[in-house]
């Protein structure tokens, strides 16, 4: 199909967008667009719905028990849009990219390890990754491990959200923080019944910090925005959930899962604010309403997110 394309975009120069290739099979996929329509096709990368694509309604309507069924149904199109059963379409997605997916890289030869391998990476949704940990559990080689979290990254499975330093060459030798692309996922891999048992289990606060941090990423990818996502961690143990780089500014956002902020939740912030010179700081929490913290710190509903990216 894509030498086909290829003939005729160059025969239509004046034509753009005659036509949308989509799909989930990326390895094949991009191997062909980059050997046939290099300069002549544009790229979106989508994940799972945002908040406004999936919510039509008035989000501050949401109570903290919606906003859990959410993060335990995930972003995918079927079970939301379509109410496909939950564990029949999540047991036939990870088999799917199991079964087709990696099993067209070499790299993995038992499938039942990667899925362990999976499942420990789950556990440690929203924490700092230290590899050599999850290679002894999983006993498996540390090389083996990097290589199989290349490919979880670059399926999109999973996302790593990496550390800032003013010098460029360190953030590649420090310890990312590991996020899932989707909750939902996520919750059938951790293999939680229900969202009222994620709710009250010791993740919920991880797995509401990885809804947002993908809220951030979908919105980046959606409007083609140019900023870049990191976390931020100094040798003061001062850290903050996400750093938002536009390069003539930064953003701070801390997520906390509490409807009760205490001044303490933002003390962190202030430091990090003033080590930066950043101009804004948000906490994303369950607050109702917009509340003013300190001078350029403010509290936001975790539906607004999107507000702090305008």
């Amino acid at each position: 199909l894509l030498p086909y394309l290829k003939i005729y975009v160059d025969k239509n120069k004046g034509r753009n967008g005659a036509y949308i290739l989509a799909g989930s099979q990326m390895f094949n996929l991009m191997e062909g667009i980059s050997e046939t329509l290099t300069g002549r096709a544009v790229l979106f990368e989508l994940l799972g719905f945002s908040f406004k694509e999936l919510f039509k309604h008035n989000l501050a309507d949401h109570t903290t028990k919606d906003c859990f069924a959410s993060i335990y149904k995930g972003f995918f199109p079927e079970p939301c849009v379509h109410n496909v059963e939950l564990n029949s379409f999540y047991g036939s997605y990870i088999q799917t990219y199991l079964e087709r997916d990696i099993r067209q890289i070499r790299s993995v030869h038992d499938l039942r390890l990667f899925q362990q391998f999976l499942e420990l990476l789950a556990a440690r949704v929203g924490s700092l990754l230290n590899l050599n940990e999850i290679s002894k559990e999983c006993a498996i080689s540390h090389t083996t491990a990097k290589n199989w979290l290349s490919l979880l990254e670059s399926t999109r499975i999973v996302y790593l959200l990496r550390p800032y330093f003013k010098n460029v060459a360190k953030r590649v030798i420090k310890s990312p923080k590991i996020y899932f692309t989707d909750t939902g996922l996520l919750a059938y891999i951790l293999k939680y019944p229900d969202y009222r048992t994620l709710q009250s289990g010791p993740i919920a606060g991880a797995v509401f910090e990885n809804m947002l941090v993908m809220e951030v990423l979908k919105n980046k990818f959606n409007a083609s925005k140019r900023f870049e996502l990191y976390l931020y961690r100094d040798s003061n143990r001062n850290e903050v959930d996400l750093l938002l780089d536009f390069g003539f500014k930064v953003i701070l956002i801390e997520i906390k899962l509490t409807k009760s902020l205490q001044e303490r939740d933002w003390e962190a912030l202030l430091r990090i604010q003033k080590t930066l010179k950043a101009a804004e700081a948000y906490i994303a929490s369950l607050v109702e309403n917009e509340i003013a913290l300190e001078k350029n710190i403010r509290a936001i509903p975790w539906w607004k997110i999107e507000k702090v990216l305008k």
